[in-house]
């Protein structure tokens, strides 16, 4: 019996090779959307991009898909971390289901994730619930794409602890914890937000992630 993988190993030690084009294209996109928001000037090329109510107001549906391939937020810590976990993870998605279905769990968790929330801020609104401040802040850019290789890393690597004994105190979390820890998290930000649309995308992305990945 050969020895088993540690994929959480692979990522931080950067043994995982080089990342497919796709994916690499896609962080490019990511990235230039953050250094874009720096600028005044490219600020409202970029929110042409962004999922909001104009997508039922006026018709503008390219933002259902565009919405999860441009940066959300200036480049900055915060934005430069959530990308490179992005990329991390989703390299590992590409080794462990493939390249072909690892794009295809990508572009489907930003599409239907984009769909039902849409759909479902729409229904909100019907209802005459009052819009929050920012519909959809929640799952902009790379938080969505995130959110899906989070759960496709989970899924397919349910029994890897994802830290190190010199990390959090020696406290090892199992990956299959990653889900239930990025929900709870989404929770948190909708009671401060009030994103239900983007609360509900969050779980669409999430779902779509740990589909994708378990049947490998």
């Amino acid at each position: 019996m050969g020895k088993q993988r540690d994929p959480w190993a692979e990522l931080v030690s950067g043994k995982l090779g080089s990342a497919p084009r796709f994916l690499t294209t896609v962080v490019l996109f990511l990235a230039a959307g953050c250094i874009a928001c720096l600028f005044e000037e490219a600020r409202p090329w970029v929110a042409l991009a962004r999922l909001t109510p104009a997508v039922w107001e006026s018709g503008q549906t390219w933002r259902v898909v565009s919405f999860g391939f441009v940066g959300d937020g200036p480049l900055g810590p915060t934005t430069v971390i959530q990308i490179a976990c992005f990329y991390w993870l989703a390299l590992e998605l590409c080794r462990s289901v493939g390249v072909r279905r690892a794009r295809v769990v990508l572009l489907a968790g930003v599409v239907v994730s984009g769909l039902v929330a849409t759909i479902a801020q729409m229904a909100i609104e019907q209802a005459g619930l009052p819009r929050c401040a920012a519909p959809f802040e929640m799952m902009q850019g790379q938080r969505t794409l995130l959110a899906i290789s989070v759960a496709g890393f989970a899924a397919g690597n349910r029994h890897v602890a994802v830290t190190r004994l010199r990390l959090l105190y020696g406290l090892a979390i199992p990956s299959r914890w990653l889900i239930p820890l990025q929900l709870g998290w989404a929770l948190i930000e909708l009671g401060l937000t009030r994103d239900v649309g983007g609360f509900v995308g969050l779980v669409v992305a999430t779902l779509t992630g740990w589909w994708g990945a378990r049947g490998r």
